[in-house]
């Protein structure tokens, strides 16, 4: 390939990649618009949250205030709650979440937490607010805890002596004393703390796993202990926090196990439990004995996330879409709540998932395009080399095994046919060197190189301390299984080539894989661009830029005395080797259909 072919053939490999980076681009632009956090009852208000904002909503879905937390320099992460004055407590993370943590959350690994910080709460900063300890506005702020009074915003750091919560975690304020309760999820964990933020209690990470929401019922504590499949309600006494009192199973079928978030109704909870996914949840019913009683019938949400039960109605947010769905205590459908200030916010998010669409649909609409051009490119420039790759025949081309042949017989000479007249008379073979064979030290150091290059590398990087390498063994397990998984293969790949030998007596060519064995004149052996091919035994040669045998032997002693007559077409070549079950073969075709299966599952998970 060279000249016009060469820069086609560039400009359509550049054409591909950039249309499909534009096809992700749009795809990530779709997913990554804003979505609905959780809502929660404030006094007379509904308080809604979207991305960094917070909408407290009347009734009748009328704004009447709000709080952007990044004007004030915040970025407000997971959940938050209310004093029974009216302060606001939620988590601020400073820096985007980490590789490590992103990774730890996808697999679910514990979290560990970091040591509390040696802070501790001083009389002014923990009993009351004071003008000397309030933030300024213009900073940038750690991360940790704030309390804030509203509506002016004006915020102190809570619980400094707290580690920080780089992953999913619950809130709950008591409204009675200001007790804080919040759910470490990851780490498996409760903690219980006084309205100044210091630490009164907290449980062991052996009771519950992957605990979630927390709500009161008729003043009982009660947790959605996720991957336990239940609801508990457990104690609040400093001495004794966290004891289980009643449990009961909340599990709708086989598919829906895991509850989440809940909201209380009277003597009865309604329970998102959600997929191994943690999402498609069913809401249902249960009243504290775990009986199942109604199950919400939504008419538009899809994706059930937060949900509350305010003013005799139950509220159910949607995660996907920005929607938020009104419900009897029945379970039956009242409508979508569509307050103008979601419906502004949705019709911009709404442009830019269109947008996404449009920028996605014209990239894969671009790599088919590109695709067709590169077949007709290939065929208008490089015809011959085009049909050739479809039925074997371009003859002229390097890289067809009838130009070797053409160029090997004109390379033997009489010095060649007189050492193969002495091995004939002397009834020895010459036995063609096995490339696999000679250089396989070198393969070996090559392959264990490969297999122990993953662990120099996680054990030498600076970005990972021990305790993330600790916490990330599930990961680096299946990574490195994996890894090695790929070696071992090319491990195979390569002993079943030491297995084959290629030897030639005179005009007869003997084929030999392991222990079968095969003789017959070179001038009726059959062969592809890659095997040599007999009636019950195929061998394979590799390509023609790299040949497991040696190049010179083979063309002087094999191919200078093949027939062009006897090669086979592709397809030819497939269905011998298929009805031969040839190792090399059958092994290649298991691994394309591994991969292929792999691919098809990776595709297939949202």
């Amino acid at each position: 390939m060279q000249g016009r072919s060469l820069i086609a053939a560039i400009l359509i490999v550049l054409g591909a990649l950039s249309s499909v980076v534009v096809w992700q681009y749009g795809n990530f632009k779709v997913a990554d618009v804003g979505r609905l956090g959780f809502i929660k009852q404030d006094n007379q208000y509904l308080v809604i949250q979207y991305e960094q904002q917070l909408f407290w909503l009347n009734p009748q879905g009328i704004v009447e205030k709000q709080l952007d937390f990044s004007t004030h320099y915040f970025s407000a992460k997971g959940d938050f709650d209310f004093f029974n004055n009216g302060d606001l407590l939620f988590y601020h993370q400073a820096n985007a979440t980490s590789f490590i943590d992103s990774i730890k959350a996808y697999f679910r690994i514990t979290h560990q937490a970091e040591p509390a910080k040696n802070i501790q709460p001083t009389e002014n900063s923990a009993k009351e607010f004071n003008k000397n300890t309030i933030i300024d506005k213009s900073v940038t702020h750690k991360t940790g805890w704030y309390r804030c009074k509203m509506p002016k915003f004006s915020c102190q750091p809570f619980a400094q002596h707290l580690p920080d919560f780089p992953r999913a975690f619950h809130l709950l304020i008591k409204q009675t004393d200001n007790t804080v309760f919040i759910s470490s999820t990851a780490e498996h964990k409760l903690l219980k703390l006084d309205q100044h933020g210091e630490l009164q209690a907290s449980s062991s990470t052996k009771s519950f796993k992957f605990p979630n929401q927390l709500k009161l019922v008729n003043n009982k504590l009660w947790l959605a202990d996720t991957n336990n499949h239940r609801l508990v309600q457990i104690s609040q006494t400093t001495n004794n926090f966290a004891h289980e009192e009643v449990k009961f199973t909340a599990s709708v079928n086989e598919k829906n196990q895991f509850p989440f978030l809940f909201a209380v109704e009277n003597q009865s909870v309604w329970v998102n439990v959600a997929n191994a996914q943690m999402s498609r949840g069913v809401i249902q019913q249960f009243d504290l004995t775990g009986k199942k009683l109604n199950k919400l019938l939504p008419k538009y949400v899809q994706d059930p996330m937060s949900l509350v039960f305010w003013q005799d109605t139950i509220w159910l947010a949607d995660f996907s879409a920005l929607m938020i769905e009104q419900f009897d205590n029945s379970g039956n459908s009242l409508g979508l709540f569509e307050p103008k200030v979601l419906q502004a916010i949705n019709t911009s998010r709404n442009e830019v998932i269109e947008q996404g669409k449009a920028i996605a649909l014209a990239g894969k609409v671009a790599f088919i395009v590109v695709l067709l051009l590169g077949i007709v490119a290939a065929w208008l420039l490089e015809k011959r080399q085009t049909i050739a790759a479809f039925t074997g025949g371009a003859k002229g081309s390097k890289q067809s095994i009838e130009y070797h042949i053409e160029q090997s017989k004109m390379a033997v000479n009489a010095e060649t046919i007189e050492r193969m007249s002495q091995r004939v008379k002397a009834s020895t073979p010459f036995w063609l060197t096995n490339r696999a064979v000679k250089y396989k030290a070198t393969v070996y150091i090559v392959l264990a190189a490969l297999a122990l290059l993953p662990c120099l590398i996680i054990l030498q990087s600076n970005n990972i301390d021990g305790k993330d390498t600790s916490q990330l063994y599930w990961f680096y397990g299946v990574f490195l299984a994996a890894w090695f998984v790929f070696v071992l293969c090319f491990l195979n790949l390569f002993l079943k080539i030491q297995r084959v030998a290629l030897g030639v007596l005179g005009e007869v060519i003997i084929l030999k894989n392991g222990d079968q064995e095969v003789s017959l004149a070179l001038k009726d052996l059959r062969f592809s661009n890659e095997h040599l091919i007999s009636s019950t035994l195929s061998i394979p040669i590799g390509s023609a830029k790299q040949r497991y045998f040696d190049q010179k032997e083979l063309n002087q002693y094999v191919l200078a005395q093949l027939e062009e007559s006897n090669k086979l077409t592709p397809m030819q070549t497939f269905k011998t080797l298929w009805q031969q079950k040839s190792p090399i073969f059958i092994f290649n075709v298991v691994m394309v259909v591994v991969m292929l299966i792999i691919f098809t599952i990776m595709s297939l998970i949202k």
